[in-house]
């Protein structure tokens, strides 16, 4: 019994594939721009319906679990359908979400559209990533570095197109419509560009074997990559979540200028994942993600350490740079431990996201407040340098790019004919 490539049809040339890397780059941006929209439009939702501070914390709470189930859904979508369909599905889940909750007539009907916006978030996240990484596999060439610095780039054009247009008339539903309009748009493009192919085992005369094929899921490499994943998150989380309110409270003379911390960030973040699909090239994935934990390290504990606002915002700068290297790279190895399961891989892996957001937002918030939350930045540090083991032992896991194909896509249950 032969089991189907990951690879699917033949990898289009010239102009196919440049749309099919656009396509790809488009989920990004889109995942990215609405996702900043949302947040961003939280002040208004909490003006509109009354939220305080708790109510927030639940609804974000409440929105990471729902992403998990998101995930799911991506793997189950994208195992009978690919994870073309399962991305178009998330935009167009998305866009209804976020339409109504911008025009939600009651609180409840609010509630119902982040709950949906929710598992739309995570069926994105994990979609588009299993699209990412099978176009790395097709070509043999890194590319997660410049689609997370296009989610990265759209991240932060939502959060300028807020501000402008809570500076007219239109308000936060001009912003809210208009990232719907760009999913949508995105959905549409991306249903004739990106890969159809799914990755699934042929079919037996006996349906009750047919699992029987498939080779086994990896579950100890699955927990080796997504510990990473986990570890980055937490530092991503407990940046955007804290490193505002920090600057703010912490240092009275220069609260005004507290949003510059994480703007720095989102520099840092955006610069570094423009270069991390060359680093990668060169150095590989282990040495790379390494080389980004150790940046991490050194921001945690300058933000720790360093009781200034320079020494924060500093700090704030070189932890983006850790995270904007170490996602794309994770992702980018969990795409090469099993490429025959390559999309059901990835969607377990990125439930090891919400972990980490949840962790690095909650758990500075637990134990610190005002000048305290600086050292509790040790916290996601600590994160970091917990999973040195688990990143040295990736290259165990994964394969390696190589010319024209990733090497992990060379075994031999992966060579026989696609559907």
């Amino acid at each position: 019994m032969t089991t189907h490539s990951s690879t699917g049809p033949d990898l289009p040339v010239g102009g196919g594939l440049r749309a099919r890397k656009a396509a790809v780059a488009a989920g990004y941006a889109a995942q990215g721009l609405g996702y900043a929209a949302v947040m961003t439009a939280l002040p208004t939702f909490q003006d509109t319906w009354g939220i305080d501070e708790t109510g927030v914390s639940l609804i974000l709470l409440g929105t990471c679990v729902m992403a998990g189930l998101g995930s799911v859904a991506a793997d189950f979508l994208a195992v009978r359908r690919g994870s073309r369909v399962a991305v178009c599905a998330a935009l167009a889940v998305q866009t209804v979400a976020i339409a109504t909750m911008a025009l939600a007539p009651a609180y409840g009907v609010f509630l119902a559209a982040v709950i949906v916006y929710g598992i739309g978030l995570g069926t994105m996240d994990a979609a588009v990533n299993m699209q990412g990484t099978m176009l790395e596999a097709r070509t043999g060439i890194a590319h997660l570095g410049r689609f997370y610095a296009a989610y990265t780039a759209a991240a932060a054009l939502g959060a300028v197109a807020m501000s402008g247009f809570l500076s007219s008339s239109a308000g936060a539903v001009g912003a809210l419509f208009t990232a719907a309009v760009v999913q949508i748009a995105v959905a549409a493009f991306g249903f004739g560009a990106l890969d159809p192919s799914r990755e699934r085992a042929a079919p037996k005369t006996d349906p009750r074997a047919a699992d029987d094929a498939r080779p086994v899921l990896p579950r100890r490499a699955i927990w080796v990559v997504g510990i990473v994943l986990m570890a980055a998150y937490m530092l991503d989380s407990a940046v955007s979540t804290w490193s505002t309110v920090y600057l703010t409270e912490a240092f009275d003379g220069v609260a005004r200028l507290a949003p510059l911390g994480y703007a720095l960030y989102q520099a840092t973040t955006l610069i570094s994942r423009l270069l991390t699909d060359r680093l990668e090239m060169r150095w590989g994935v282990t040495r790379l993600a390494i080389a980004a934990i150790v940046i991490g390290l050194a921001g945690c504990i300058v933000v720790a350490a360093v009781p200034t606002f320079a020494g924060a915002v500093t700090g704030f700068a070189i932890a983006g740079v850790a995270v904007g290297m170490l996602v794309p790279v994770t992702f980018a190895a969990a795409g090469r431990i099993l490429p025959a399961r390559r999309d059901e891989v990835i969607a377990r892996v990125n439930l090891f996201n919400y972990v980490g957001v949840i962790l690095g937002a909650v758990t500075i918030g637990a134990i610190a407040s005002g000048s305290g939350i600086g050292p509790a930045f040790l916290i996601p540090a600590a994160g970091l340098l917990a999973v040195i083991p688990a990143v040295r032992r990736i290259h165990a896991h994964t394969g390696s790019v190589v010319a024209g194909r990733s090497a992990a896509d060379q075994s031999p249950a992966d060579q026989s004919p696609s559907r």
